[in-house]
């Protein structure tokens, strides 16, 4: 009798075996590996936005917001891309003798980033790295200024500028802008979701204005949701 028992034991105990390693394949099948395996979310932040250039001095950094959506589509667990279509606010600040004026662009930006992803053992917490190329297309630009208590704020294609300060001042920028951005940040894993945090710097390389040497900057502190 005992006997019988050890052998059904051991043929249950095999069953369970075998059950177990037939199955991890198909189960493989049935979860996608996380680096084949795309994801979608929604970014917004805040930029601290300025000019540069060798013609461009005594100028303050302008705040703005951005956000917009990104893709992220992995190569490997290390390696892939993240492009991105976002809205953008840039622009500069300038007060001198108790008058305030604020350039202020919108822009809709496509960034194409590569992305090299770390994994510290394979923890949910996940540090990651981006460099690429921006193209912008500009989709608002005005003047704010006040002097005096008094505040008035124009298009920058407004007649009144020319009128005010003479025709040579062209304050209406290209309507495309590209550049290059370098930035990082973590990715904090919640199950089905992540939440990312991150700080970029882009830097324009084309000049905005007719004669005269002043590109677009700025720092982003960006925080998002993948799924």
């Amino acid at each position: 009798m005992h006997q019988r028992r050890r052998c059904f034991s051991l043929l249950a105990a095999g069953a369970v075996l075998v059950a177990a390693t037939s199955a991890r394949p198909a189960l493989a099948q049935r979860i996608p590996s996380q680096a084949a395996r795309p994801s979608f979310g929604v970014l917004v932040g805040l930029n601290l936005a300025n000019f540069h250039g060798s013609e461009v001095s005594g100028t303050d950094s302008r705040t703005g917001v951005m956000g917009g959506v990104s893709g992220t589509f992995r190569f490997s667990r290390v390696f892939g891309i993240q492009p991105e279509v976002l809205f953008e606010q840039k622009g500069t600040k300038i007060s001198e003798a108790g008058a305030d004026a604020t350039i202020k662009l919108s822009y809709i930006e496509i960034p194409v980033f590569a992305r090299v992803e770390f994994t510290p053992n394979g923890g949910s917490v996940r540090p990651f790295l981006l460099a690429g190329p921006t193209l912008a297309f500009k989709v608002g630009c005005s003047l704010g200024a006040s002097a005096l208590g008094a505040s008035t704020s124009l298009g920058c294609d407004s007649p009144l500028i020319a009128e005010a300060f003479g025709p040579g001042l062209n304050l209406n920028p290209g309507s495309v802008d590209a550049g290059a951005a370098v930035g990082g940040g973590l990715d904090i894993l919640m199950g089905t979701w992540a939440m990312s945090l991150g700080v970029r710097y882009d830097q324009g390389l084309v000049s905005l204005f007719d004669g005269l040497n002043a590109k677009n900057k700025a720092v982003s502190l960006v925080a998002g949701v993948y799924f």
